[in-house]
């Protein structure tokens, strides 16, 4: 409500007017942390996790001190911790991402970009990375929720609509080696509608339906669509 707006804007104001406790102490550390002096920046940090009721900021740029100081592992828990204080807390969500998909760690890095997205969809560079992990950590059934998401989107550059094309193609085809075949269709469909790069993608939903018996659904395709299928590229664009 525009009370309650007033409200949240006020308090707002008087943190940046008047910081309290909490507020002193995580600037003094951040002002320590950009001149160099970790050590200091981090007693301060910790000082902060006791003065804020949910002092999940500390906990990130404690996090941040440990990175600098290449210590890994106790980075990763200070970021699950703030996250654990606050399930969307942007800086915590994406500085565990860097982290977990720089060690290759793939699953675990996906399941914490796939939160990422889902609180903060509008980053076209981020979705076409959660698309691509999605189809390489097996979680096809997720593509269907990015679409989604994608559709939403404001801006569609190219690339994005390449992404999300060769995901919904790779769907088909798994949709079709599990015998979801209506599925399968309409995933294919999805991937045309975008009309991105049509005739690559049409080719790879013809051969994927012939291969599957399917012979029928691959020539509507083809007359709904009315193009030349182009055997080469599917794979590049995947």
């Amino acid at each position: 409500s525009g009370e309650e707006f007033k409200e949240e804007l006020l308090a707002a104001f008087t943190d940046k007017i008047r910081p309290d406790e909490f507020r002193k102490v995580l600037n003094l550390g951040k002002a320590r942390l950009y001149e160099g002096d970790l050590d200091q920046a981090e007693k301060l940090f910790e000082k902060a996790k006791d003065l804020g009721p949910s002092p999940s900021s500390a906990h990130f740029y404690s996090g941040q001190v440990k990175l600098m100081k290449r210590l890994l592992e106790e980075s990763r828990q200070e970021f699950m911790q703030g996250i654990l204080l606050n399930q969307i807390h942007c800086k915590c969500l994406k500085s565990m991402f860097d982290l977990l998909h720089s060690q290759r760690k793939v699953d675990e890095s996906y399941e914490v970009l796939r939160r990422l997205v889902g609180i903060f969809p509008d980053n076209p560079e981020r979705l076409k990375l959660v698309i691509r992990l999605a189809v390489e950590t097996g979680n096809f059934f997720d593509i269907l929720t990015w679409y989604e998401v994608y559709s939403g989107q404001g801006e569609k550059g190219e690339e994005l609509k390449k992404h999300v094309c060769a995901a919904l193609s790779i769907f088909g085809r798994y949709l079709l080696m599990t015998q979801k075949n209506d599925e399968a269709i309409r995933a294919f469909e999805r991937a045309l509608s975008v009309g991105e790069r049509k005739e690559i993608f049409l080719t790879y939903a013809v051969e994927s339906l012939q291969k599957y018996g399917l012979t029928d659904e691959a020539t509507r395709l083809v007359k709904l669509h009315d193009s030349e299928p182009d055997v080469d590229g599917i794979d590049s664009a995947a």
